[in-house]
């Protein structure tokens, strides 16, 4: 009887390991559905975030409802990136993406940015991240035309 139970155990057991190495197996499958899904939802964020800024310079549509276009694809773009699959590859994006939320949607000046700034420059090199977001050519750019077109009075030359 003893020798019986334990068999019965050991069969359990290795049941109970294979579902589990099958559970990781689907799981496996869909972290990397999950991640090509990111990766075209962060390039749509950016082709938002391209819209919001002519929309804004454009004055399409009252200023209220382009700031709010503008502050919510800052805000996904940065949030869509670091679920992506680009995200350890290119971190310096990362932190371009969050400046360029910081600058335009927490602070109390975003009227003078705006009126002192030409956002529009920032559209070529988002086009250019939306075909390859890992340009580094590109990110370094990006970077440097957020540090110097968002804020007032930057030093940068």
């Amino acid at each position: 009887m003893n020798n019986i139970t334990k068999k019965r155990i050991n069969i359990a057991i290795i049941l109970l390991l294979m579902v589990i190495i099958f559970y990781q197996f689907i799981k496996i499958f869909n972290y990397k559905e999950i991640m090509e899904w990111n990766d075209v939802e962060f390039k749509y964020t950016l082709d938002m975030l391209s819209s919001s800024i002519e929309s804004i310079e454009e004055k399409r549509h009252s200023e209220i409802v382009d700031m709010a276009s503008l502050a919510s694809a800052t805000g996904q773009a940065y949030s869509v990136y670091r679920s992506t699959s680009f995200y350890n590859k290119n971190e310096l994006l990362s932190s371009a993406l969050m400046m360029l939320n910081d600058n335009l949607t927490n602070r109390t000046n975003i009227d003078e940015v705006l009126n002192e700034n030409d956002l529009m420059i920032l559209i070529p090199v988002i086009k250019k991240l939306q075909d390859n977001p890992l340009d580094d050519k590109a990110t370094e750019e990006f970077y440097y035309l957020v540090r110097k077109h968002t804020v007032i009075g930057s030093p940068l030359p």
